[in-house]
């Protein structure tokens, strides 16, 4: 198990490690937060939850994902390819 910082209002601050300085009303929770579990964990009465509406989970994923570097590139490769093959 892993532990976990959740702050006073139990909104997911990260891994715990050692050394680190808590903030006031900071807690450690030991739990396993498999990752992608959660979008956003949130503390309630102790436990781990969801901390977003089923609304806003549909929204991250339906969300249009923007391109990234790789997919501009394959475009111009592609572009070019057309080209020099006269194909327009």
């Amino acid at each position: 198990m892993q532990k976990h910082v959740f702050d006073a209002e139990g909104n997911y601050q990260g891994l715990y490690h050692e050394g680190v300085v808590l903030e006031d009303g900071d807690q450690i929770i030991e739990t396993e937060i498999v990752n992608g579990q959660f979008h956003k964990p949130k503390l309630v009465n102790g436990e781990v939850v969801e901390g977003l509406s089923q609304e806003e989970i549909d929204a991250i994923n339906n969300a249009p994902n923007p391109k990234t570097q790789e997919d501009y590139l394959l475009d111009l490769d592609f572009r070019l390819s057309v080209v020099e093959l006269g194909l327009i």
